[in-house]
């Protein structure tokens, strides 16, 4: 259903959806119907750690951003830290703005990491949340992406 609303709409960006002929209930709703199906391509076989980070071989999963500093792949994480994700961030009371930028101007921003696209949230001001779900470890400067930290048992594939 989302990629039927994503044919429909021509993208600019950056692309605010929720003011277009979807409500925010089904624009979310999709989002997660989405990202459920695609869970389901997860094997952890796929993974590799290359020097820019934690990837999946065989991507599908959107750029994830939240409030322009908490950055999300879901496709190099198991199905737990998926619905961890989907409950901290996808509910029409914490949800202000989702903007969708396409593949293209994605990763001209954004770099290989967007090669899917790129789903940029923002989190009302006055909702409490946290932002270490699903992998995401925190710089210094409270930014942080969930694909730069290598797990003990991977190693470095140098591209």
């Amino acid at each position: 259903m989302l990629k039927i609303i994503f044919n429909l709409i021509f993208f600019s960006f950056p692309f605010l959806i929720l003011g277009q002929n979807s409500s925010k209930k089904e624009v979310i709703d999709n989002i997660k119907t989405e990202i459920y199906k695609d869970t389901i391509k997860f094997e952890k076989n796929d993974l590799i750690f290359t020097a820019l980070g934690r990837k999946n071989l065989n991507s599908y999963s959107k750029l994830y951003i939240i409030d322009k500093k908490y950055y999300y792949k879901l496709d190099i994480i198991k199905e737990k830290a998926v619905q961890e994700f989907v409950k901290e961030y996808l509910s029409e009371s914490k949800v202000e703005t989702i903007e969708f930028i396409e593949k293209e101007k994605g990763m001209s921003f954004y770099g290989s990491n967007a090669e899917n696209g790129v789903v940029i949230i923002s989190i009302n001001k006055k909702i409490n949340y946290n932002p270490k779900v699903a992998g995401l470890k925190l710089n210094s400067k409270k930014t942080g992406t969930n694909y730069s930290e290598k797990n003990k048992e991977e190693f470095i594939i140098r591209n």
